[in-house]
């Protein structure tokens, strides 16, 4: 049976879907590139892996050879596939991708491909460009494949590079939209709003959002019906957008893969379960997912380092803290130490508990220069 297999988790950070898929009850093997607490408490196996962008698809399928041992499992992905989507058809044939193929994804996480698509089904998108406008004011520089906003900019301090798309900026509040899909149908499972750093495209949370502009979201799950439909894309993703202060929405990117937006969803059925499902080919009809209703709001926070630190041996981490980091390790300046998933009465409550672990992780985190 094929719910008997192991499960690979490849991901930046694999410890949401690891958790998950073992309440589900899969054995799980990770290669991811921190190698957390949380997430090596969960792994049977588990590989290290350099940074994404150190990584070539070629080298991704040598690393996930080597964690599955030869031996048959399935592969579920997070984030990074954007960048090295390529692997799936690198991979033997006894490691069996769960979702969405090489050529489906290249259509999503492809600037050549994705901006036509986005055309063809007549989906609105800020004005675009593969070169770079010889007046940058008002124009960002960024990377379809990226992830978490690390390399958008302003196209006026971006250097010409073959990689890079310059899109025209939008004034506006940016959110996004997790879903679920069989090929054919579509389910919207939340919106939320996005915070980025100050003076960055970096993204620093997202936050739930219990109530969301009736008309907006219709345009929204348009544009999902419309690719789903065409692409045949099955399982969990997440749309990313801005709306202006006209309300007109324009989609920025899709993410094919479980993301962030997985984690603070008011759900009490698996979703990483429910995405394997619909990837194997189940019907969303058939899909038993159950959304809670709610009035609180969720918040998951990243928090970075401000200056090089290490992890005091005996940390005592609050319990709201995620991706926990081991005693000694070095946190370098601006890496992420670690994430905040906060569930509070309003936002304002999320923002106060969360100035509360910031104090806390104060205590844990020690400047590097106090051990060299």
């Amino acid at each position: 049976m094929q719910d008997q297999l192991p499960l690979l988790v490849f991901a930046q950070s694999g410890r949401f879907i690891a958790e998950s898929a073992t309440l589900a009850g899969y054995t799980v093997w990770v290669a991811d590139c921190f190698g957390d607490n949380d997430t090596i408490s969960v792994a049977s196996r588990f590989l290290k892996l350099p940074p994404i962008s150190a990584l070539t698809a070629e080298q991704l399928a040598d690393y996930l050879i080597t964690l599955s041992n030869q031996q048959a499992c399935l592969l579920i992905y997070g984030t990074g596939i954007e960048q090295l989507y390529d692997v799936l058809a690198l991979l033997p044939l006894y490691i069996h991708p769960l979702g969405n193929n090489v050529e489906q994804l290249k259509q999503l996480v492809n600037a050549s491909d994705f901006f036509p698509l986005l055309d063809k089904l007549r989906i609105p998108y800020p004005k675009t460009s593969s070169s770079k406008p010889s007046n940058p004011d008002q124009w960002l520089a960024k990377r379809l494949d990226s992830f978490g906003g690390v390399d958008v900019t302003h196209a006026r301090l971006s250097p010409v590079s073959e990689t890079v798309i310059y899109q025209k900026e939008i004034i506006g509040k940016t959110y996004s939209a997790s879903f679920i899909a069989d090929g054919e149908a579509i389910m919207i499972l939340g919106f939320n709003q996005q915070i980025n750093a100050a003076d960055s495209f970096q993204l620093e949370s997202i936050n739930t959002l219990n109530i969301f502009d009736i008309n907006i979201r219709s345009n929204v799950e348009s544009w999902l019906v419309r690719i789903v439909k065409h692409l045949k894309y099955k399982g969990f993703a997440s749309v990313d957008f801005i709306v202006d202060s006209s309300d007109h929405a324009y989609l920025l990117e899709i993410n094919p893969r479980l993301s962030a937006s997985a984690e603070i969803l008011f759900i009490d059925t698996n979703i990483v379960e429910h995405h394997i499902q619909l990837c194997d080919g189940l019907a969303l009809s058939e899909c038993d997912i159950k959304l809670t209703n709610h009035e609180h709001t969720r918040q998951l926070s990243y928090l970075r380092a401000e200056v090089t630190c290490f992890i005091g041996a005996r940390a005592q981490w609050p319990e709201e803290c995620h991706d926990i980091p081991s005693a000694n390790t070095v946190i370098e300046a601006m890496q992420p130490i670690c994430s905040v998933l906060i569930t509070a009465e309003s936002l304002t409550a999320c923002n106060e508990n969360l100035t509360r672990i910031k104090t806390t992780l104060n205590k844990i985190t020690l400047p590097k220069l106090e051990i060299d």
